[in-house]
């Protein structure tokens, strides 16, 4: 998914809710103090859902008050997506317990897949009522803020997480998002050189500050910074992504490389399974920069056909289509780092 920001800030956000029900939230839900518990987690481990879901209905007719056995099935129904059987779930747990505020944080997610960001807010709202120290909640508010471009509100939620955790790179990431947002490049670039210098062997705070140098018309320093993201992030599609888009679209010739772009896009296809927007009008990018345009036409017209594509990025790309069947390359706005 692309970003209205420099960045794609809305990527971030799904990659926390993967984070979280793919692993983090189990180990949380795990205290390993009952025998339930003890039966639940192998399943969860194995991904055989079904047969949770039946262990835990169990245990809930046993004990109808069971706050954990709530949760843990509202987790395991979203993860079969089933989304209103969770929330049905979790505001069962929260009623049993409603100062719990983790249960507030794990429905806000399930509110998120339904794409309800009302109700996601809320919850991670009582979260932080209930917790007021409760770091993720205040990152993951503000990721939320930032994706509906209400910057103030992103910009308070990521300070206070700083305040809370003032070494966490990925905070100074994102943060430097807002600043990039407010065309503030100097925080910005100050916010990404912290980042790098506080997880210098990740590679996302050099996705951000190559996305910021390019923002800036200085590709030279982007293609530095992608290329050692990438060196970071071998199987990561947004590492790949990057590079490929400033080798196929930079309006500096001397950097333009339509070849290594091509591999470089083909894999953040696969990584993404040749369903993204992003990458697929990447790859057509990339095809048009080689010469290839019946490539460029057939991947662009594939990138509009997805369902990921943001309302303001379809005429840009419609744009593109037109430029690859006139069999001419795009060249990137230098204002421009991402795939608008």
């Amino acid at each position: 998914m692309k970003s209205k920001i420099y960045v794609p800030i809305l990527i971030f956000l799904t990659v926390l809710v993967a984070g979280v029900a793919g692993g983090m939230m189990t180990v949380r839900f795990i205290r390993n103090s009952q025998p339930i518990e003890k039966r639940i987690y192998p399943l969860l481990k194995e991904k055989r859902y079904d047969q949770a879901v039946k262990e835990l209905t169990r245990e809930i007719e046993n004990n109808p008050k069971d706050e954990w056995a709530y949760a843990c099935r509202a987790y395991v129904f979203s993860e079969m997506t089933n989304y209103d059987k969770a929330l049905s779930d979790y505001t069962a747990a929260i009623a049993l317990n409603p100062h719990n505020c983790t249960n507030y944080f794990r429905r806000a997610y399930v509110y998120l897949r339904k794409g309800d960001w009302t109700n996601e807010i809320s919850d991670f709202n009582k979260c932080i009522q209930e917790d007021p120290e409760y770091f993720t909640a205040y990152v993951d508010r503000g990721l939320v803020y930032a994706e509906r471009k209400e910057f103030d509100h992103a910009m308070d939620d990521f300070n206070e997480a700083l305040r809370l955790k003032p070494r966490s790179a990925m905070v100074y990431a994102y943060r430097a998002g807002i600043y990039a947002a407010r065309t503030n490049y100097d925080d910005a670039l100050k916010d990404c050189n912290t980042a790098v210098k506080l997880s210098p062997r990740w590679s996302m705070p050099y996705n951000r500050r190559g996305a910021l140098y390019s923002t800036m018309g200085r590709d030279d320093e982007a293609l530095k910074d992608f290329r050692v993201a990438l060196q970071f992030g071998k199987r990561d599609e947004e590492s790949c992504n990057n590079l490929a888009w400033l080798l196929a679209t930079s309006q500096d010739a001397a950097i333009r490389n339509g070849q290594e772009a091509v591999d470089l896009a083909k894999r953040a296809c696969e990584l993404t399974k040749w369903q993204e927007n992003r990458t697929l009008d990447t790859l057509a990018s990339a095809y048009a920069e080689c010469g290839d345009f019946e490539k460029a036409v057939k991947y662009q017209k594939q990138a509009l056909a997805t369902k990921d594509i943001p309302k303001e990025s379809l005429k840009v790309e419609e744009g593109r289509l037109v430029l690859y069947e006139k069999h001419e390359p795009y060249r990137r706005d230098p204002k421009k780092s991402g795939n608008d």
